[in-house]
């Protein structure tokens, strides 16, 4: 790398997971040997992001004045941004190809697909954990008891494209078992009666929650990467998730259960980025699936549980993926 290259961050909302996404990457960066400045996308527009940079790293633009005002062009500028349908819209189209972008990056093959008509170079990245889940004892929470196997459900928002209609399906039919669903939006009549979380939950209490679950429960319609299935292989749980999308791409085939796939559909007629269609997974077998994971838990699974952590723990360090960028920005 340059000597001490100077990159400014511009990041997500920092209680989102893409902002969680850019804090590990400026740590990375850091330890790397980058003198890293960073900025709140929300305030950013092309008038007031500052000269003197090396590198500026805009970690996601769409939805944002940066978007709308245009990107300013002072050194190399990389736009981390994502497809989480098949196919971006025209708007975002002409955005990426019009504006002074030297590269963009994508966190999967699946989600690089969707940039059919973007007329840059498109690079594909994963996801990193974040290391602070690592360096922490969680203590169980209380409200979980844990005399049977707890099916943990992950859908804070966007619940349309996380499945929850599925994950209620699921729910309602199993007789009686240890779950709870994560939600920002509680209210909505898909979980009406069902344990849910409801508002955003501090970083503490999510990853306590992960930490206590023996099975992940991710029906998830599509998304660009969808860190919670590598969270949950981290921290030892069993994933259940459709057969098809961007975490087959992560994840060795047999490290999940798979949830087979009934074509595609189209579900957001409400973003204007993200116009494409999505998988759409079998409820029905969504609870097979269900089924068949509850009744292998047991403590020979416990220990291959434990292995199985330990290799995407290495897989997607902090490090390693920040040593990608590095080598990305080298590169420019």
């Amino acid at each position: 790398i340059l000597m001490m290259a100077k990159v400014l961050l511009i990041k997500d909302y920092i209680n989102s997971s893409f902002g969680l996404q850019a804090t590990v990457l400026e740590k990375g960066l850091r330890e790397l040997g980058y003198e890293v400045s960073t900025m709140d996308k929300m305030s950013a527009n092309k008038r007031n992001v500052p000269p003197g940079y090396d590198y500026y790293i805009f970690y996601t633009v769409f939805g944002s004045r940066l978007f709308w005002s245009g990107l300013p062009r002072y050194g190399k500028n990389v736009v981390f941004e994502v497809s989480d349908t098949d196919q971006l819209s025209g708007l975002a189209n002409s955005f990426l190809n019009r504006e002074p972008i030297d590269v963009i990056v994508t966190p999967s093959r699946w989600s690089k697909a969707g940039f059919t008509n973007v007329r840059k170079n498109v690079v594909v990245i994963p996801h990193a954990l974040d290391p602070e889940i690592f360096d922490q004892e969680f203590k169980p929470d209380p409200s979980v008891s844990h005399d049977f196997p707890f099916l943990f459900c992950s859908a804070p928002h966007s619940p349309d494209r996380k499945g929850v209609d599925i994950i209620s399906y699921v729910i309602r039919r199993l007789p009686s078992v240890d779950y709870l669903i994560e939600i920002m939006d509680n209210k909505i009549k898909e979980v009406e009666g069902l344990n849910t979380t409801g508002g955003v939950l501090s970083k503490q209490t999510h990853y306590t929650l992960f930490s206590q679950a023996d099975i992940l429960l991710y029906p998830a319609r599509g998304g660009a990467f969808e860190i919670p299935i590598i969270e949950s292989l981290a921290f030892h749980a069993d994933v259940i998730v459709p057969e098809q999308g961007p975490w087959t791409e992560y994840v060795d085939p047999e490290d999940a259960i798979f949830v087979n796939v009934n074509g595609r559909r189209k579900y957001w007629f409400t973003n204007v980025y993200h116009v494409g269609n999505f998988i759409e997974p079998d409820k029905e077998d969504a609870y097979r699936k269900t089924v068949l994971a509850l009744s292998i838990q047991d403590e020979e699974r416990t220990k291959m549980k434990m292995e199985r952590g330990k290799k995407y723990r290495e897989r997607f360090h902090y490090l390693r993926i920040a040593k990608f960028w590095d080598k990305l920005l080298s590169s420019l």
